[in-house]
């Protein structure tokens, strides 16, 4: 799992992780909290379509809070059209905008194969 330290919506420092330990998926947790409340992103391979998904969750073992309306063969389509679909964004009372340019900066730093 790869760590990485970015300032979050409000300035505070935290830790996004990578979690590529699934062959078919790829979760980025962009905004970790104590309260047990996060802002993490899963990008999941579908065989079926041969295509790539993404789903947000803001709660660790609930269910998927929005599944973005994506659906194509290149995990790094998958990945800019969740950031597109973040910014600009208030969601959930966090600052999309800011999910948007951390995704896309770890994207750039790290790659998220």
């Amino acid at each position: 799992m790869a760590r990485v330290r970015v300032a979050a919506a409000d300035r505070t420092q935290i830790e996004a992780t990578v979690d590529r330990r699934d062959p078919s998926a790829v979760e980025v947790v962009l905004d970790p909290r104590k309260d047990g409340r996060y802002l993490a992103l899963m990008f999941h391979w579908r065989e079926q379509e041969r295509s790539y998904g993404a789903s947000v969750w803001i709660e660790p073992l609930a269910s998927p809070h929005e599944v973005l309306p994506f659906q194509g063969p290149g995990f790094g389509e998958a990945v800019d059209a969740a950031a597109d679909w973040f910014d600009g964004t208030d969601y959930h009372g966090r600052d999309g905008t800011w999910a948007a340019r951390t995704l896309r900066e770890l994207a750039a730093n790290i790659p998220l194969r």
